[in-house]
C-alpha cells in the first residue's frame, strides 16, 4: 500500500473517531473547525450519518492554520467573561508546530485515543503526538494531537521568470542567490524559514537551540534581504501577477498552482531535504472532557 495512503487513512479513521466521539456528550450541538480542503467530505458526511440524529455538528474551515489558532484564542477569551453555551468549539485542526504554543497557552488538552491508533503510525510521527506539559516532543508525555493529513514542504516557481538564468532552482540555498534579491515568497512561519535556513548552513532543521548558532543571525538578515514578503494565503496571486518569481509553499498548494497555470512549475526538494509536515486534530482546553 502506498504510504502516504496508509498514513491519511489511519489519520482519517482517528479524526472521525474524534468527531464521532463528541456526540457522546451533554451538549446538543458542537462545533469543529478545520484547514480548507484538508478532509474528504465523503468522511464528513459518513460521521454524521453515524451521529445521534439529536447532535448537530458544524464543521467550519478556514483558509490557515493561524486562522484556526485564532479560533482557540478566541474561545480563550470567551470562557473568561462568558458561558460559550451551545454550539460549543471542540476539535481544532492545527499544524504539528503550532501545538507547542498551543499547549503553552493552555489552549488544547491531551486526547483519549485508541492506543492501538498511534502504535500504527511511524515513530516520528507518534514523537510528534506525545508532549509534555510544555509543550515539547516527550515519550513520557501525553497525547495532545492526532495527525490526520501530511504534506512536505515544495518550491513554487515561475519558469518563464526564471529564462534569463544559467542555472535551475533546485535547492533552498538557490533563494540567497544574488539574482532573486526582492524577488522571493516565504511562509509566514518561522520553523519553516529557519529550518530551512539552518540546512543549508549544514545544521540540523529541527535544532532545538536555534540560538546558539552565531551564522544564523546574519543568513537570515541575508534572506529577509532577497524575501519580497512573508505569507500563508495571498503568495499565489503575487506568483501569478509576477510581483515574486518562487515562492516556499506545502505541496498541496503547490500542486494546485502547477494545474492552474502553464507558467508555473512546482518542484519537489530532494529527499535529504524534504521536511514533512502534519495536520493535527487537537481538542479545545476547557471543552467538556468526557467526550473522548
Amino acid at each position: 500500500m502506498n504510504r502516504r495512503f496508509f498514513l491519511e487513512g489511519i489519520g482519517y479513521t482517528t479524526l472521525a473517531s474524534l468527531i464521532a466521539g463528541c456526540g457522546n456528550s451533554s451538549t446538543d450541538r458542537f462545533n469543529v473547525q478545520i484547514l480548507r480542503r484538508s478532509l474528504p467530505v465523503q468522511l464528513l458526511r459518513q460521521v454524521k450519518k453515524e451521529l445521534d440524529p439529536k447532535v448537530g455538528i458544524k464543521v467550519g474551515t478556514q483558509t490557515s492554520v493561524s486562522e484556526l489558532f485564532g479560533q482557540l484564542q478566541t474561545w480563550k477569551q470567551k470562557e473568561s467573561t462568558s458561558d460559550p453555551g451551545t454550539n460549543e468549539l471542540r476539535l481544532v485542526g492545527l499544524g504539528d508546530y503550532w501545538l507547542t504554543q498551543a499547549i503553552s497557552e493552555n489552549l488544547i488538552r491531551p486526547l483519549n485515543i485508541n492506543p492501538q491508533l498511534s502504535k500504527q503510525l511511524p515513530p516520528q510521527v507518534q514523537q510528534l503526538m506525545q508532549r509534555d506539559e510544555k509543550g515539547y516532543p516527550s515519550a513520557e508525555g501525553a497525547i495532545w494531537g492526532a495527525p490526520y493529513r501530511w504534506g512536505a514542504t515544495v518550491i513554487v516557481y515561475r519558469k518563464d521568470r526564471l529564462k534569463e538564468f544559467d542555472w535551475e532552482l533546485r535547492d533552498w540555498s538557490d533563494f540567497w542567490r544574488p539574482e532573486l534579491q526582492g524577488r522571493v515568497g516565504l511562509l509566514n512561519q518561522p520553523r519553516e524559514v529557519i529550518g530551512m535556513t539552518l540546512h543549508t548552513l549544514g545544521l540540523s532543521y529541527n535544532d532545538p537551540n536555534p540560538n546558539t548558532h552565531q551564522e544564523l543571525a546574519p543568513q537570515l538578515k541575508a534572506l529577509h534581504q532577497q524575501t519580497k514578503f512573508y505569507g500563508s494565503t495571498n503568495y499565489l496571486q503575487a506568483l501569478m501577477l509576477g510581483d515574486t518569481c518562487t515562492v516556499l509553499k506545502d505541496c498541496s498548494d503547490g500542486a494546485g498552482v502547477a494545474g492552474a497555470s502553464s507558467s508555473a512549475s512546482t518542484l519537489n526538494i530532494s529527499d535529504s531535504e524534504n521536511q514533512c509536515f502534519f495536520l493535527m486534530c487537537c481538542a479545545r482546553a476547557g471543552a467538556e472532557e468526557n467526550f473522548l
